[in-house]
């Protein structure tokens, strides 16, 4: 089945940041060979998002911090006619759920 992972990480100051990209630090246990999109809410994680993403291939998206978290998912799901997951900062997955 096709679907559309999406990653929003918003990190609003620098002591957030470790917990903002949980979700992209596990993605690939919980997701083996999949591809994602990442949506960086502001520049505290950008660093961290650029390399995660040049090394798995997947495609990041840069907003300003001015960004509501909300209209992001509103538009997320508006863009696409795929089923879309939206995966908050915090997730973490422990062990391969793709099935």
């Amino acid at each position: 089945m096709d679907w559309s992972p999406q990653i929003v990480v918003k990190a609003e100051d620098a002591q957030s940041v470790p917990t903002a990209v949980t979700a992209l630090k596990t993605f690939d246990t919980g997701f083996p060979n999949t591809k994602t999109t990442v949506h960086c809410i502001g520049v505290k994680a950008l660093d961290f998002c650029k390399q995660w993403v040049a090394a798995g291939g997947h495609k990041l998206i840069e907003y300003p911090s001015t960004v509501k978290t909300s209209q992001l998912h509103y538009e997320i799901v508006k863009r696409t006619r795929l089923p879309v997951a939206i995966i908050a900062g915090t997730t973490v997955f422990y062990s391969d759920i793709s099935d």
